[in-house]
């Protein structure tokens, strides 16, 4: 009887639980420690037994799997003993010496079709490689998976649009409707939106629907989450406006608020050296699993030049795109731009006190009174992005700039 040994480092248990679960939905013989060592069990003895039981030997490569003691020790016996051994790469490591000769699939370039070819070299029943065929013929080189889960919304199709991510992939460009908030986005195979990449979490984003306004959270990912090149703080959402470019790892999705439905697939021909657009029909949902025949490339956010934008003009504040209302008061606005102007460093208490009241001696300007329009400031700000804090104190009644703009 057949049985694929799992050799991993505990580090990288989320991912190979993961990896593992979806092995057992194609009726893979696994054995991994999470599942099989029972309760009261010597773990040494029981991973002993079944490394000498198995046939295959996956061996999950990282950083830490190759520090890892017992992962080359459970190799060398996979090596000594002639079991099919199989090298997979989880992240970029510098292969043991003992493995450099071993054919490698490297999932952290394409999950999905390493996936794909690592069943093809897998035991499994009849059963099992007619569901790996069905996956493979709508899935081989697949970014972007849409989940069956989903269900078209009655609200929007009516007036004929309805809010969109456009996800570019090469001279391609596809249209997925945001159906029924909230919608979870990440590689779990539970997600709304599956994104088949190593840089995006298992559990990534999430949009979610505030009356007629969408707004999009961080669900403590990995690798992060950014609007347009900002990163968010998990747990703190933040609106979307038309245009904005959400990240997630190495992905980019592009929401459109107001995108027709009834476009058809490939409206556009590119023998005209035009781009092709596609529309994710949400009708078809029910019926078949849609997919993205090609990577997902990288492409630039649409920028935003500052976090904080100030009008001086009409002391207007723009926060993330968005015009702070009603606005700050003209000592409120000041203290602000004297910040902002600073770039980050400190702006003492006598600065500020001649910068926001020039009409006033320094040292009739009250203490109190600064620390009440810093705070003001910063609640203020916080309105609209919650998930920072602009308005830093460093020391007494001194205050410095934060801002949230990420370097790319």
């Amino acid at each position: 009887m057949s049985l694929v040994f799992i050799s991993y480092s505990r580090k990288d248990a989320e991912l190979v639980l993961e990896l593992a679960n979806e092995l057992k939905q194609h009726h893979v013989p696994i054995w991994l420690d999470q599942f099989d060592i029972l309760l009261g069990q010597r773990w040494d003895v029981a991973i002993e037994t079944a490394l000498k039981a198995c046939t295959h030997v996956l061996a999950v490569l990282s950083p830490t799997a190759i520090s890892s003691q017992n992962v080359l020790d459970e190799i060398s016996y996979a090596i000594d003993e002639k079991k099919t051994l199989i090298p997979i790469e989880l992240a970029d490591c510098d292969i043991p010496f003992r493995l450099r000769r071993f054919q490698r699939k490297r999932f952290q370039e394409n999950y999905v079709a390493a996936f794909d070819m690592l069943l093809k070299e897998l035991p499994h029943g009849a059963e099992a490689g007619e569901l790996a065929a069905g996956r493979r013929e709508v899935e081989v080189h697949a970014a972007l998976v849409i989940n069956r889960q989903i269900t078209p919304a009655v609200t929007g199709i009516e007036t004929g649009t309805m809010p969109a991510l456009a996800i570019q992939a090469g001279s391609r460009k596809a249209y997925v409707p945001i159906m029924h908030p909230p919608v979870i986005i990440g590689r779990g195979s539970d997600c709304d939106i599956i994104v088949r990449v190593a840089s995006v979490s298992r559990h990534h984003v999430k949009i979610t629907r505030e009356g007629d306004h969408y707004l999009v959270e961080d669900l403590g990912s990995r690798n992060g989450t950014s609007l347009n090149g900002f990163g968010l703080t998990p747990a703190y959402p933040l609106l979307l406006q038309p245009g904005y470019t959400i990240g997630i790892g190495e992905v980019r999705l592009q929401f459109d608020p107001e995108r027709s439905p009834s476009l058809p697939l490939d409206v556009l021909d590119n023998d005209d050296d035009v781009e092709t657009v596609s529309f994710v029909d949400p009708r078809q949902f029910d019926d078949e699993i849609i997919t993205l025949a090609t990577p997902l490339a990288v492409t630039q956010p649409i920028p935003i030049a500052k976090s904080i934008e100030l009008i001086s003009d009409e002391e207007i504040v723009i926060v993330m795109g968005l015009t702070l209302e009603p606005g700050l008061t003209t000592a409120q606005f000041r203290f602000l731009q004297l910040l902002v102007q600073a770039k980050g460093a400190v702006c003492t208490r006598d600065e500020i006190a001649e910068y926001v009241w020039p009409q006033t001696a320094n040292d009739r300007v009250s203490n109190i009174v600064i620390d009440i329009v810093a705070h003001t400031v910063r609640d203020r700000l916080a309105e609209i992005d919650r998930g920072w804090t602009y308005v830093i104190a460093e020391g007494d009644h001194c205050y410095r700039f934060n801002d949230r703009l990420m370097k790319t």
